[in-house]
This record gives structure tokens, sequence and C-alpha cells, in this order.
């Protein structure tokens, strides 16, 4: 802890215990030298805190000295020299609070001054490598013409209007069954067909995104309205990606359609899927 002292106006420090008794006992200093550390919270003259840090002082009576002794000059230390901010008392003030943000990608706490900001999203070191490495390979990819929200949804509808026909052949063709073999009122009859019917639907859904997408790049909705899903780079989507970007689909279409509505405020007008997956949907004809 550093010991600070008031001599003739002057002030010196910082000095460690050690000094200060070295000083007190030279007679540089006396009982009545105003001290200060950073721990006190006004100037104190040294005998308050003499118990403190071990330094025994001489009786008044002994400290006087004869008046044709000349007062021992006082050789100021050239560590202190340039100390010029010593002039003036520092006040002492609690240390200020780090501010501190969230990473836009790990969701992370760091110091403010250690994140890096894009725009109005502020990121990590580890996650500004990345996503400077995003940015300069959509950078490097070719411009595609991206088809708009609403001409997606209106193909949407065209490929629910065909789903829903689909369905309704299968559930026809249940009740045709179980007409034929009598067994309309049989109850585990009927809950064993009305389930088998809507596994293969659900089996039909996916192998209609599935299909078309891998084979012609798109579904007929799209296919009429020239539309066709590519990645980033344009190029084809496959089976097994078009089988994973129909699943994704799906899922997002549970929680309010939020999937699909995202797309709407999307600059490149993606929805989940085409988040997940890397995939776009753009305008053939274009």
């Amino acid at each position: 802890m550093d010991w600070y002292c008031k001599v003739d106006e002057s002030k010196i420090g910082p000095l460690n215990e050690r000094e200060l008794k070295e000083l007190a006992e030279q007679g540089k200093i006396g009982r009545e030298t105003m001290v200060w550390n950073e721990l006190s919270a006004r100037w104190m003259p040294l005998t308050e805190v003499a118990a403190g840090i071990g330094l025994l002082l001489p009786d008044e009576s002994q400290d006087a000295e004869p008046e044709a002794q000349a007062e021992p000059q006082w050789q100021a230390y050239s560590l202190f020299e340039a100390e010029e901010a010593m002039q003036q008392e520092a006040p002492s003030y609690p240390a200020p609070a780090i501010a501190e943000g969230y990473c836009a990608r790990c969701f992370k706490k760091f110091p403010t001054a250690e994140l890096v900001r894009y725009g109005a999203e502020k990121f990590c070191a580890d996650c500004e490598t990345l996503y400077a490495k995003e940015l300069k390979k959509d950078d490097a990819a070719p411009g595609l013409p991206l088809a708009g929200f609403c001409l997606r949804l209106v193909a949407k509808l065209i490929d629910y209007v065909i789903i829903a026909v689909i369905g309704t052949l299968l559930y026809a063709t249940a009740i045709f069954l179980l007409l034929w073999t009598d067994a309309i009122f049989d109850r585990p009859a009927k809950i064993l067909v009305m389930f088998l019917v809507y596994v293969l639907w659900f089996i039909s859904i996916i192998g209609y995104s599935s299909f078309f997408i891998g084979a012609y790049g798109a579904t007929p909705g799209k296919l009429a309205l020239g539309l066709r899903v590519v990645n980033t780079d344009g190029s084809r989507v496959g089976y097994a990606k078009a089988l994973v970007r129909c699943l994704v689909e799906m899922a997002g279409a549970l929680p309010l359609a939020l999937g699909y509505i995202i797309a709407a405020f999307d600059k490149e007008k993606r929805t989940l899927q085409d988040r997940i997956c890397g995939t776009r949907v753009i305008r053939r004809a274009a």
C-alpha cells in the first residue's frame, strides 16, 4: 500500500511503509506530518497511523532540538521529480462498472470493448471471423433473381390444392374399401384404415416435395409460376437436400406458419427451410 506525505506544502509519494519509517527515523517527517493513502478518507497526522504500520515515534521532548542546530535539508527522491500529478489531492472514486453486451451469433456475454459491430449487430472475436467469411462467400456468389414473397405464396397455395386432392382420393378409397368389405361399422378396422390413410398422406406430402424438387428443381406450383429452388451458388438441389428441406418446412409450418412468415421480412426472401438448408427460390424465367 502506497503512502503520501506533506512536507512544506509539497506532497511526496508514493512511499511504501519501509520508506515511510526511514523518513520518520531520520527526522525528515515528524509526529504532526500529514500522511494519506488510498484507503484513507482524509489526510491524517503521522501519530494516528504510526501504530498501524509498526512505527515507534519518540516523545515530544526528544523531538525538540537545539535552536542552533541546522534543520536537516530534504533531499527529494529522483523517482518523484516528475510526479506533477501529486500537486493535487487525488480523490478516491469507485472503479467504473465494465459495460457488457451479448454476441449476436453465440449469445454469450462479453465486455463491450471486445465486441465487433457489423451494422446493428455485434459479434465476439470468434464469431466475427466466421461472419466475415460468410459475407465474403456471399459476395463471391453470383447474383440470383430471387422470387418475391407473394409469388411464392401463390405457388404454395397451388401445391396445397394438389396435396389436398391426393388426401381426398386416399380418404375416398378408404371409405370405399370399408363399405366394400362391410367393415364400415367395425370400429377397430375403421381406426386401422384411417390411420393408414393419414400415414400414406404424410408420406405422399414428403414424396411430392422431395421428388419434384430433386428431379425438376421445383414443385408443380412453382413450375406453374416459373420458380425454381437452387443452392446459394445457383446449382441444382439434390434429392437428399430436397428431403431435408421438406422435413424442415413441415416443422416450420407448425407454430403459426412462422417458418414462412419470416420470408416477408428477409432481404433474400428466405424461409426457415431456406436458411437451414442453404437454398434460394428464384425466378426461372429471369
